[in-house]
């Protein structure tokens, strides 16, 4: 029994072991590329979706943190008793016929330098004084808005209004969603708070309009973001998304109710609106997959999203599979000749 096997193994050509030879290999390379490949998909995911979330919670904190510097200094004029005597002075000479302004709102009065030196370091896009019948008495860019009554007149259903009929006692702080506002002819935001005196009396409503280009700054940095990374910032608006700034893949998005079709309410920003904060592997509102992060903000009903589109991060694979590919095909074709080679040397 055991000369025959030795005769049976002799009697193996050499062509036949080559061929299995390469077998081996082949199957070898395909299982190594796999579990490379395996890997690598792990590895990449987790990377990419640490690298969002970092990404998301600073551009979070940079938004957050102007909407507070804008909170506390609103704040801090309405509870400064000596600019509440200057606004009080203003808004009584206003009344009166005898306060001298100089068109554009530079005037004399001290009331007009305060609100100057608020906007200059509070970087902020517009500036106003409110008297408790609703009339904005100042405006720092002296727009359509200013003169114009925030209870019954063409002002009443804008932010500005809102913010206004919201405030109802000291020290109350009122933010307003991000909307199209006329007057600027662009989105905005208002955060304002009542002006009382020592004794408690209202005397008007002190409120500042946000720069959103400071809002838009943060969404527009593609920075660790590649070539298909981007930053969606959204607010809600009949139960729907609607982002507020331009969108890396479609700018004309901003502000369009329509543009995000989720009836479902499964897109990350629809989640980020609902007050959720998570991060994954999903599908964006084009319907191509992404590693994304998701998570609300503090103030203005508003949602962010940070994400790349997961093509991208798996192309140094794709690059790699396709080396595989090449060298799984060169050593096919060298199998083939060196057993075509020996069969005519044998021959």
């Amino acid at each position: 029994m055991v000369f025959e096997d030795k005769i049976s193994v002799q009697a193996v050509s050499p062509r036949v072991l080559i061929m299995m030879f390469s077998l081996v290999l082949i199957i070898a390379m395909v299982v190594l590329g796999l579990s490379s490949y395996m890997i690598f998909e792990r590895v990449v995911t987790k990377s990419t979706l640490l690298r969002v979330q970092a990404i998301a919670e600073q551009r979070r904190y940079v938004i957050e943190d102007y909407l507070e510097d804008t909170r506390q200094a609103v704040r801090q004029l309405a509870r400064n008793y000596a600019w509440v005597n200057i606004s009080s002075d203003y808004i009584q000479r206003e009344a009166d016929g005898t306060l001298d302004n100089h068109p554009r709102g530079k005037g004399r009065h001290p009331m007009v330098t305060t609100a100057r030196a608020a906007m200059l370091e509070g970087d902020f896009y517009d500036f106003f004084l409110i008297t408790p019948e609703g009339r904005v008495v100042y405006s720092f860019k002296r727009q359509s808005d200013f003169g114009e009554n925030v209870i019954d007149g063409p002002l009443k259903d804008t932010g500005l209004g809102q913010v206004y009929a919201a405030i109802n006692s000291y020290g109350q702080i009122e933010t307003s969603k991000l909307s199209y506002y006329a007057p600027s002819d662009r989105p905005a935001a208002f955060v304002a708070s009542g002006i009382y005196t020592p004794e408690g009396e209202q005397i008007g409503v002190v409120a500042i309009e946000l720069s959103v280009d400071r809002l838009a700054m943060a969404t527009a940095d593609f920075a660790q973001l590649g070539s298909t990374g981007e930053v969606v910032l959204a607010t809600q608006v009949n139960g729907k998304p609607m982002a507020v700034t331009p969108l890396r893949h479609a700018p004309e998005a901003a502000f369009d109710p329509e543009f995000f079709n989720d009836p479902s309410g499964l897109l990350p920003i629809s989640r980020a609106l609902k007050g959720e904060a998570g991060v994954g592997k999903s599908f964006d509102y084009r319907g191509v997959p992404i590693v994304v992060s998701w998570l609300p903000l503090a103030y203005g009903d508003l949602g962010m999203v940070v994400k790349v589109d997961y093509a991208e991060i798996m192309q140094p694979l794709q690059e790699l599979q396709w080396s595989l590919f090449v060298v799984a095909v060169v050593t096919l074709a060298l199998v083939v000749l060196l057993t075509r080679l020996i069969a005519s040397v044998s021959g």
